[in-house]
Parts: C-alpha cells; structure tokens; sequence
C-alpha cells in the first residue's frame, strides 16, 4: 500500500477534529494519551522523523481505527527527546522488543534520520519483522 502525505495529513485532522476537547487542543496534548504501557504488546513500532508528525498521526490512526491494531510512536510517549543518551537507547531497546513488528515509515525525511536504521536493524536482528511504508507527496494517479 502506497500512502500520500495529503491522504495521511486529512486523516489525522479529521481525527483530531473528532477527538477534539479541551486535554486534545494541539497535537502535543493528543500524544499524552498514548504513553507506553509496558505489559503491551504493540503489534507496530512506527519509526519515523518527528518532522513528519501530523502525517505519522494519520497513519497510526489508520491503523488503529480501520484495522484494530495497536501501534507505538516513540513521541506519543515521555521520551525527552532534548536529551538522548544511552538510556534512551535502552528504553527503545525494551519498547522495541514488546513490539510485533517495525514499520519504517519512508518519508522523504526519512533518509536524514539518525535513529530510524539504528531501529530498523535492531528489530531485525531480533525478529526479521520489519517493513517499509512509503510515504509519498504524489502518486502516479495525481499527477496524470
């Protein structure tokens, strides 16, 4: 499946729209509501850039409403992301491992990040169960 940065970006406004009370004003607040509860299992870790936010919301909210699956998104949590030190990367390490697979959102940020293949061949090598997920501004359908 193909998914556009427009198709995920109205998704998460319509579901912000119908979410929204006075705790959901921002998309920060919205993230409070899904910290990481250690005796889940996640059937997705999402590995994603942060600047791809709003689209990364829809995507998990796709997943989430449409398909019932629980997916984790390491923002959505308390991770301090102003200070990230070996323990965080033993937090991701753990959340990781309670996760049934990864999926590597391929945005076209994504080749600048520093943690998505640090994620993506941890699972791996604990699991195999990765898969990537492109991300796209247009598909050939648009611009025809």
């Amino acid at each position: 499946m193909l998914f556009t940065t427009s198709e995920l970006q109205n998704r998460a406004d319509a579901y912000l729209a119908a979410t929204r009370q006075e705790k959901f004003a921002s998309l920060e607040s919205l993230c409070e509501s899904f910290a990481f509860d250690s005796d889940i299992e996640y059937d997705i870790f999402l590995s994603n850039r942060y600047v791809d936010k709003k689209s990364v919301t829809g995507l998990a909210t796709m997943l989430r409403e449409d398909f019932n699956l629980s997916v984790y998104i390491d923002w959505e949590d308390d991770l301090d992301r102003n200070n990230v030190n070996k323990e965080t990367a033993q937090v991701i390490r753990r959340i990781i491992e309670s996760c049934k697979c990864l999926w590597y959102v391929a945005s076209e940020h994504a080749d600048a990040s520093k943690w998505m293949p640090w994620e993506v061949g941890y699972m791996d090598g604990k699991t195999g169960r990765v898969a990537i997920c492109p991300v796209v501004k247009t598909t050939i359908d648009d611009v025809r």
